[in-house]
């Protein structure tokens, strides 16, 4: 699992913000609910990358995570 919330520039907890990650072969997509807040579940090992993207269409930095199938990622 990999989770977590997305930030806007000011700190505050960003609603409505795409998260996207992207393996190997797959990539997927959510939004943060009203608290900020992301979560994809059921993710095979590997790496990834992650990135956020405000309303606004400004995009965060990406990110790399790695996960052996049996861990969560913050």
């Amino acid at each position: 699992m990999v989770e977590g919330f997305v930030l806007d520039p000011t700190g505050q907890k960003a609603l409505g913000a795409t998260v996207t990650i992207t393996g190997p072969d797959w990539s997927r997509r959510i939004m943060t609910d009203d608290s900020g807040r992301y979560g994809f579940a059921g993710l095979c090992a590997g790496s990834a990358t992650l990135q956020a993207f405000l309303v606004t269409g400004q995009a965060g930095p990406v990110v790399t995570v790695t996960f052996s199938g049996n861990n969560s990622v913050r």
